[in-house]
């Protein structure tokens, strides 16, 4: 009720939507604006980036994944000591026996949902929780992580320059 030039103070204009104004005086944040994800330094537009890079990714998830536990297991031999289904294996046969391309699906398969759920930052940090614990129970060293990191990540780069280039 009122002039109409009292109801245009309460509100606040942004963008050419206009808001309710809070308590303040000051526009209410816009509900639907994307939050920072609180459990990792990443920016709504991080978000976005690393989900649009994954999708190159995501197209082979299996041969990059085949590709870069042979690049961990060529490198440390050791490593294959830690997974019970795949240390007695043949190294000739494991890159093609089921159990190895099991564990490579299950994995890729893993940091895809993770990557894709994202936006939810709660489910996404009780998601890595668990999957941390699984790995805790199994007794995989953190070496084992950081060495696979940094091949993923390499690897990772390697197609998304491939994927960059091959759409010129």
């Amino acid at each position: 009720m009122g002039c109409a030039s009292s109801n245009e103070a309460k509100e606040a204009k942004g963008n050419g939507v206009s808001k309710p104004a809070g308590d303040n005086g000051e526009a209410a944040p816009d509900p639907a604006a994307p939050k920072q994800n609180p459990y990792l330094s990443l920016t709504p537009k991080d978000v976005f980036s690393l989900k649009m890079s994954w999708k190159g990714v995501r197209r082979c998830l299996e041969e990059t994944g085949t590709s870069i536990f042979k690049l961990l297991f060529d490198a440390h031999p050791e490593y294959l000591t830690h997974y019970e289904k795949l240390k007695d294996i043949p190294k000739d046969r494991l890159y093609s026996s089921t159990p190895f391309l099991d564990y490579v699906n299950g994995v890729m398969e893993t940091m895809d949902i993770h990557v894709t759920e994202l936006d939810d930052a709660e489910k996404t940090h009780q998601n890595i929780k668990r999957h941390g614990k699984d790995f805790k129970k199994i007794d995989i060293a953190d070496t084992i992580f950081k060495v696979f990191f940094v091949i993923f990540y390499n690897f990772c780069k390697l197609i998304l320059i491939y994927f960059v280039y091959s759409r010129i």
